[in-house]
């Protein structure tokens, strides 16, 4: 009698677990993206490092922090992971950044870029004046180079299998010794 009971506390212990595995899986993922901030890289069946920023910035733009991580300036790209739902069949964590996807895919291409009205000083000879320059389109050509921080992992993947089996030896084990 007594066995049976402990049978079904087992039994009890485990569905509980199934049922907030997923939510413990989800964490699981977002940690592994936010690992991927820090390391600067992705890892698959190999480690892809993060290619460099360009060391010199266009034309008008500041100089940035010498020593900055990559993909991190504000850190709302970094923050801006999340689980987005979590189902007993389906884990989904992204971001609702817009330029989240162009930065884990990469993007090569031209865009249409609109530019508002502003003022610029002009300097000629010894004068200098200030021109009022009208808002307009132009086209640029971008070349994002791919730094994926987001996406199916083989390491994850492993990462996650190692997590259940040890939950479910956890719960086993809480049985085992009483």
């Amino acid at each position: 009698m007594e066995e049976t009971a402990e049978f079904n506390a087992l039994v009890e212990s485990l569905k509980q677990l199934v049922t907030t595995l997923p939510d413990s899986i989800a964490v699981v993922a977002v940690n592994f993206s936010m690992d991927r901030f820090r390391a600067q890289n992705w890892v698959d069946h190999t480690t892809h490092p993060w290619k460099p920023r360009n060391p010199k910035p266009a034309w008008g733009k500041k100089r940035e922090r010498p020593g900055r991580a990559i993909l991190v300036k504000s850190g709302r790209l970094r923050r801006s992971v999340r689980i987005v739902s979590v189902s007993p069949n389906q884990i989904v964590i992204g971001s609702d950044v817009p330029y989240a996807r162009i930065h884990n895919d990469g993007f090569r291409g031209k865009i249409e870029q609109n530019v508002r009205e502003h003022s610029r000083r002009v300097k000629r000879g010894n004068k200098e004046k200030t021109v009022v320059v009208s808002a307009h389109k132009r086209q640029l050509n971008i070349n994002m180079p791919q730094r994926r921080f987001m996406g199916a992992s083989a390491t994850l993947e492993q990462k996650l299998n190692r997590f259940v089996k040890a939950e479910f030896l956890r719960v086993i084990k809480q049985f085992n010794n009483s």
